[in-house]
């Protein structure tokens, strides 16, 4: 059993207190002598110093009441701090300090040592009691600790089985936690994999729908293209024909009447026959090729439009009544040709009518190809539906095609359209539009009223350079601008070339307006060029390319190029025309 520590008599705590109160007294005086005479610093009383050392610890541990020290210490600091200073190392005055001040001090020493000694023995028991209170604490924290520690083993023991069993119920609901998020996930999965192959399925039904309305709608607008151009070419050829029979009847007849004239020269003047002859060769040659040529072009509306020539012969002898006859025979000439170019100028109408439909049938498609693309996730599907688009755009230019042939006037632009959107939306309507090389274009645009026609233009020109090119070949498209205005655009291939006479033919069909003909359908796209050109005083020319192949040189008119005042952009641009119209983006 411990050792109970020993009771601290209050009697020595009193003793121990009124002994620390004397010599905090006995402190604060001191100090406050220091600070009356001047308080001067530790190093300056150190130096001062002669009769017994000082040193600045000392003084701290004296001033801060530490430790009560030597009376021979204390009495010289008193003297050093009641004296004056010593200056420039000399003894100062008044080396001694006053008799009274000196001896009030040293019995006040005296006192507090006497009390020192009496205290000794009250603190040495008070720290002999201090000394056992903190054994006994010592001791009883050690018991504690140990108490604490076990208990604290205990416990961890316990939380040990505890968190075992808690672990192992963990894992168990863990297992049943995932097991079920196994099954919700299979159960998902085929949910998913089921929502996916009837989105599939329906995918692929309207792409087969799609696809089966887009070959309907390009063999119908083939079979009418096909009947109307073969119904346009027997009317013509049937107006050319009749107007040739009459042509030559005409000139039979009037060939007859200037005979029987010579045999009867008894009811006719040489000056009347001379002048006859004259005035029915001269509408042989001159007036007939006209008429014919009007009849070609579609530009014969009625009789009116095309003046018709007299003989001028008004006499009423048999020479004037030759001359009414050969003008009466002119004017049933005139109205049998103003029919056939009615006639010709409805079916004209018919079939761009006709075409117009087919055309609004391509851009419903495109429409509805574009949402298909929009919604479309997966890759292969889309893939075809981009193939079904570029040959939508195909078919929409060669509904185009149709149009410029039967004169239509072609879609209209807001505003003008950059150079280079002009060439990329060309490119779009090609088949292989993979081959065409892009370079070397200004910043220039092209003025709004003939964006279409260019666009069509240069779609034809880089299909024919794609199409008489060796697949592994590219086509490059340049262009610059010259020094009046005007814009020249370079279409070359790597084929193999044509012949001279090739050459002179093709640019003969690009330079002039001639009508269509079984002829030249073998060189439909120079036609439809040519129909362009004309229409907007473009210039093209073929001419073998220094490589070998062909290039296509397309020069613009300075009042189709506008330079560009701003960041303009082909948006918002689109073609402007009539109910029967489509809409089209430059890509």
């Amino acid at each position: 059993m411990a050792e109970r520590p020993a009771e601290t008599d209050p009697g020595d705590l009193a003793a121990v207190a009124a002994y620390d109160e004397r010599f905090a007294a006995f402190v604060d005086d001191l100090n406050r002598l220091h600070i009356e005479y001047g308080a001067p610093s530790y190093g300056e009383i150190c130096g001062a110093a002669q009769v017994f050392k000082l040193t600045k610890a000392g003084i701290a541990d004296l001033l801060t009441g530490k430790r009560l020290p030597a009376v021979n210490f204390l009495l010289e600091f008193v003297r050093v701090v009641s004296n004056p200073l010593p200056v420039d190392g000399r003894t100062p005055r008044g080396h001694k300090a006053h008799p009274e001040l000196i001896d009030r001090w040293r019995r006040r020493w005296v006192d507090l040592r006497s009390l020192n000694r009496q205290v000794k023995a009250p603190l040495g028991r008070i720290r002999n009691a201090g000394k056992q209170l903190v054994e006994e604490a010592e001791r009883t924290a050690a018991q504690r600790i140990g108490a604490a520690e076990e208990r604290a083993r205990e416990t961890r023991a316990r939380a040990e089985v505890e968190a075992a069993f808690v672990l192992e119920e963990a894992r168990q609901q863990a297992a049943g936690l995932v097991e079920e998020a196994r099954q919700e996930a299979a159960r998902l999965v085929e949910g998913i994999e089921a929502y996916a192959e009837g989105a599939r399925a329906k995918v692929d039904a309207e792409a087969r729908r799609v696809r089966a309305e887009a070959e309907r709608v390009r063999a119908e607008a083939t079979r009418v293209a096909v009947a109307r151009t073969a119904e346009a070419d027997r009317l013509l050829r049937a107006a050319r024909e009749e107007a040739e029979g009459v042509r030559l009847g005409a000139r039979a007849e009037a060939q007859e009447i200037v005979d029987e004239g010579r045999r009867v020269s008894r009811l006719r003047t040489p000056t009347a026959l001379r002048e006859l002859r004259g005035t029915a060769e001269q509408i042989i040659e001159t007036y007939l090729p006209l008429l014919l040529r009007a009849i070609a072009t579609g530009q014969l509306l009625g009789p009116g439009s095309l003046k018709i020539p007299s003989v001028g012969l008004h006499g009423r002898d048999d020479v004037g009544l030759l001359a009414r006859c050969f003008d009466t025979l002119l004017h049933e000439l005139a109205t049998v040709a103003a029919e056939q170019t009615r006639r010709f100028g409805n079916t004209h109408a018919v079939f761009t009518n006709l075409s117009r439909r087919s055309a609004g049938l391509v851009h419903r498609q495109l429409t509805l190809l574009d949402a298909l693309e929009r919604q479309e996730p997966e890759q292969e599907q889309l893939e075809g539906l981009f193939k079904l688009d570029h040959l939508a755009t195909r078919m929409r230019r060669h509904c185009e095609t149709a149009l410029i042939l039967a004169g239509a006037e072609p879609r209209r632009w807001a505003r003008p359209v950059p150079l280079i959107n002009v060439l990329r939306a060309a490119t779009s309507e090609v088949e292989e539009y993979q081959r065409i090389d892009i370079a070397a274009v200004p910043e220039a645009e092209v003025a709004s009223r003939g964006v279409t026609d260019v666009i069509h233009l240069l779609a034809e020109l880089l299909e024919n350079a794609t199409l008489f090119s060796p697949p592994s070949c590219r086509v490059q498209a340049t262009a610059h601008g010259l020094p009046d205005g005007r814009l020249v655009i370079e279409v070359v291939d790597s084929g193999l070339g044509m012949s001279s006479e090739t050459f002179v033919a093709f640019n003969r069909h690009l330079a002039d307006a001639v009508p269509v003909d079984p002829s030249v359908s073998d060189s439909m796209g120079f036609l439809v060029v040519g129909r362009i050109a004309l229409r907007h005083g473009i210039q093209v020319r073929l001419a073998p390319a220094d490589t070998g192949g062909t290039v296509a040189s397309v020069v613009l008119p300075a009042d189709l190029v506008v330079d560009p005042v701003g960041d303009t952009s082909a948006d918002g641009a689109g073609p402007i025309g009539d109910g029967d119209s489509w809409q089209s983006a430059v890509i």
